[in-house]
């Protein structure tokens, strides 16, 4: 175990595969983490953590925060574990990838849990594994990225920010005036 009190921590990487890292103050990490197993922030736990993988995947177990929890990936980010936080949860995947790009990293939640009063996910592609599940209906947003909002509706307690622009397209309709008017069905779309 590896505890930094009432430090604030910087370090350009970091690699957890076991054990416990603890503190009270900041901890960040600038270019390259990853986490294969272990805790980070279980006793006492960092005000605000912020860890970035610059290049490849970054993979996330088990992190806590009091404040701010922030983690960003330019690849993709992978969740399987507890992921905790007082105030805000922020994923990014993708993070230099522009608006409208499906490819170039997606956030995959494929278990354990994510707690915190407010909660935005940036993904690439509608097909993020875990993504559309963990936020629920109504709270997608689509074809914008951190630093490009293409969507004027307000954000909620929970949602994905896709870099996707879903597009529908309505092949072979066919619609007799008078009859079923206005219900028609349409089936097929996401969230």
């Amino acid at each position: 175990a590896v505890n930094f009190s009432n430090n604030n921590v910087s370090l350009a990487a970091l690699s957890e595969s076991g054990g416990t890292i603890d503190g009270t103050g900041n901890l960040t990490v600038t270019t390259d983490f990853n986490q294969t197993g272990g805790t980070i922030g279980s006793t006492n736990t960092f005000a605000n953590v912020s860890l970035t993988k610059t290049s490849g995947t970054l993979n996330a177990g088990v992190i806590k925060a009091v404040t701010n929890l922030t983690l960003i990936s330019n690849g993709d980010l992978n969740v399987n574990g507890v992921l905790n936080s007082g105030t805000s949860i922020l994923l990014r995947a993708g993070d230099s990838t522009a608006a409208g790009t499906a490819t170039g990293g997606d956030v995959n939640i494929t278990g354990g849990t994510i707690t915190s009063p407010q909660i935005r996910i940036y993904t690439g592609s509608l097909g993020s594994t875990g993504v559309a599940t963990r936020v629920g209906a109504n709270n997608s947003r689509y074809n914008s990225s951190f630093v490009t909002t293409n969507f004027s509706a307000p954000l909620g307690a929970l949602n994905a920010i896709y870099r996707e622009q879903p597009k529908l397209s309505i092949n072979d309709a066919t619609k007799i005036y008078g009859t079923n008017d206005p219900a028609q069905p349409i089936t097929g779309y996401i969230n």
